[in-house]
């Protein structure tokens, strides 16, 4: 990699062999969570926030529990902000229910 003023070049053969080694290492390492193979957009944004600062193997057991109880966008809407609050804190951060809560009614109130 070189700067040029303000410009950023990356050099792409050294990026694609970088990729590669990260390709073959996640093979070999690669943990599989339940999470990984979805493509599901409300299954994608609650993981995003059930992830944060939080070891993944913590959130392997409260993923499922969650999705057990809010199958949908449509349950967590529904959810009160202190039961949210309540689940996200047995994960250490109180804040991400209500910010997750915030944010589904933005999605549902716009889209």
């Amino acid at each position: 990699m070189r700067e040029v003023g303000l410009t950023l070049f990356i050099d792409t053969e050294i990026f694609r062999k970088i990729a590669k080694k990260l390709e073959v290492w996640y093979s070999v390492h690669g943990r599989k969570f339940p999470w990984r193979s979805s493509n599901d957009p409300y299954i994608i944004l609650v993981t995003e926030f059930l992830l944060q600062r939080t070891k993944a193997e913590v959130i392997e057991r409260a993923y499922r529990e969650f999705f057990s109880k809010y199958k949908s966008i449509d349950d967590l809407a529904k959810a009160s902000p202190k039961e949210l609050r309540d689940f996200f804190s047995k994960l250490g951060l109180f804040y991400r229910g209500e910010r997750l809560s915030q944010v589904i009614k933005e999605l549902i109130d716009k889209y």
